[in-house]
């Protein structure tokens, strides 16, 4: 996230790559290999991103911000998730710095008409993956910063998912909030000061 700050709504982008989840608990069903899929799916889109994003004067178009693939695996995980059934809770994980949230599922697939309908390129499939992102970490001193960051995101793409896509992509590269600018400093801030507490830990 250190590294992709581009002074506009464009920025949101990679932190909701680095800050997509690794797993969901306590499902069973399909979750696991629809949520790689996702995973692998969304990494290589925002990586051909950062690369379009160092040419300068770069105009963003539909293809760089989504390809058909993608557009599915998002599609089929939420499915998988909508499909998903409990399971017994897995052995807590050996991560240096482990984050968490619940999943409002009612609220991802009210989006799945639109997800199936909608052009490639839209600001959709970024509000659904924001409604995916967890918020709050595994320690007692979760400071909310990440809640805090995880609802200013679902407020603004809430917002741009009623743009025209060009108009979306005015935005993304020249738009500032100040209010989500912010929230995302102070994530950083709580992954770093976890980070240094695991490390001293050592």
């Amino acid at each position: 996230m250190e590294q992709s700050d581009y002074g506009g709504l464009v920025t949101h982008l990679f932190a909701i790559r680095t800050l997509l989840p690794t797993a969901f608990v306590g499902l069973n069903g399909e979750v696991s290999g629809k949520l790689a899929a996702e995973r692998e799916s969304l990494r290589g889109v925002v990586d051909r991103l950062f690369i379009k994003l160092r040419m300068p004067r770069y105009a963003l178009t539909a293809k760089d911000l989504e390809d058909r693939a993608s557009r599915s695996a998002l599609i089929e995980l939420v499915r998988a998730l909508a499909d998903a059934k409990p399971a017994d809770e897995p052995a807590a994980t050996d991560a240096p710095v482990a984050i968490e949230g619940p999943i409002e599922v009612v609220r991802l697939t009210a989006q799945l008409s639109a997800l199936e309908s909608d052009p490639l390129g839209g600001a959709r499939p970024w509000l659904v993956l924001a409604e995916l992102l967890p918020s709050a970490f595994v320690t007692s001193h979760d400071n909310g910063a990440l809640a805090t960051y995880r609802s200013a995101l679902i407020a603004t793409f809430t917002n741009v998912a009623a743009l025209p896509n060009d108009e979306f992509y005015r935005v993304l590269s020249g738009a500032q909030n100040a209010t989500l600018d912010t929230a995302l400093r102070n994530v950083r801030a709580a992954l770093r000061e976890a980070l240094e507490a695991t490390t001293a830990r050592v």
